[in-house]
């Protein structure tokens, strides 16, 4: 009993800590007026979508930032629901997030086994094994068919999420970019499961520091990270969220 009086207070530290860090976070941010950087206009849609633009320095830190607040809202969404349910129910409960930013070390490693896991298990189960089981005399190209089938179908359900969010709105979203944003991390996961086996890459994924290896397999999903965040932008969403948390502004 003292143990589990212990896991539940130690899983409320680390929901008010999480919390804590969130408005802090958030509050930074309150500062710029002008965040996230991210094209205005008519053609909003497509400025900057595939153009050198997405490697600009602004580009690059707005889309890292606002990974940064997907996963630490998300970890702390997470974590107030798992002190409700164990506080309550006294039912167990997974982390939902397992700091995918800085400590993944590969696509699959990102997806897989830290980011949202309750929604990957979801995918596992209801996508990618119900199609695998009809492509699995392909072998490994089962696994890839089934794999990118995953990712797209996750990319139609957020395709669905914009799509509510703009319902009552007077503007519309840029479809087809958030489902491009997650087959874009489809082909990610491929390219690792083609290339990851070669001795080359074998040697390397074992010899690298992990921070290397972060850092590597953000440079190539932080730059499209846009595709997903800017019609959460177009609709200030970011701050809409901010009205949950107490904040340091300026007066």
């Amino acid at each position: 009993e003292n143990s589990e009086t212990g896991e539940k207070l130690h899983g409320l530290k680390n929901y008010l800590l999480g919390y804590l860090q969130l408005s802090i976070f958030l509050s930074f941010l309150n500062f710029y007026q002008d965040f996230p950087v991210y094209p205005d206009g008519e053609n909003s849609e497509t400025d900057g979508i595939m153009s050198i633009e997405m490697f600009g320095k602004d580009r690059l830190i707005s889309n890292f930032l606002l990974a940064y607040f997907y996963q630490a809202s998300l970890t702390v969404c997470g974590g107030g629901l798992a002190v409700a349910v164990e506080g309550t129910l006294g039912w167990k409960t997974i982390d939902l997030m397992k700091n995918p930013l800085f400590e993944a070390t590969s696509p699959r490693d990102f997806w897989s086994r830290r980011w949202n896991k309750n929604v990957h298990t979801s995918l596992k189960r209801g996508c990618y094994k119900p199609i695998y089981s009809h492509v699995s005399h392909l072998k490994a190209y089962g696994k890839i068919i089934a794999g990118l089938a995953t990712f797209l179908a996750s990319g139609l359900l957020h395709e669905w999420i914009v799509h509510v969010m703009y319902h009552k709105n007077s503007l519309d979203p840029s479809y087809g970019f958030t489902a491009l944003f997650f087959v874009w991390n489809g082909v990610l996961v491929v390219l690792q499961s083609l290339l990851g086996e070669l001795a080359i890459f074998s040697v390397a994924s074992k010899a690298l520091p992990r921070q290397i290896s972060t850092a590597m397999l953000l440079s190539a999903a932080i730059p499209v990270a846009h595709w997903f965040c800017q019609d959460y932008d177009r609709i200030d969403f970011f701050r809409h969220f901010q009205v949950g948390f107490p904040l340091i502004v300026k007066m």
